[in-house]
């Protein structure tokens, strides 16, 4: 994202004119998401600009048997974000369409010169 705005920035003092809806569609390209699972079950996280990562885990107790989602986003070997859902000690007993899901966020870490990875875990109990 700071490469285009100094490049967008270059080009205004150079007088070039550019058009902005090429910029969003450019732009658009630094959100990623990666969805796993299935509709009944699954995680996704999404990227945004290489600094942001939104995760989320999803499913539906009564139709898989699971008791509890979680996802972690670990980076250099440390969590840095863990979130769960609630906890159903039985499952099969709550409605087919109730529906459980747990949404979290973090962003990385602004210190440059550091070769950091985040990496995304999910999994269900």
């Amino acid at each position: 994202m700071k490469k285009i705005m100094l490049i967008m920035g270059l080009l205004f003092v150079a007088g070039t004119t550019f058009n902005m809806s090429e910029i969003n569609v450019h732009a658009s390209y630094l959100n990623k998401t990666t969805s796993f699972g299935n509709n009944l079950k699954g995680a996704s996280t999404t990227e945004k600009g290489q600094f942001i990562y939104t995760g989320r885990v999803w499913f539906y107790p009564a139709r898989t048997g699971v008791r509890k989602g979680w996802f972690k986003y670990v980076r250099n070997g440390r969590t840095v974000k863990y979130v769960t859902t609630g906890y159903y000690r039985k499952p099969y007993k709550q409605k087919k369409t109730v529906k459980v899901s747990a949404t979290g966020s973090c962003t990385d870490s602004l210190v440059s010169g550091r070769k950091q990875r985040t990496v995304f875990h999910y999994g269900f109990n």
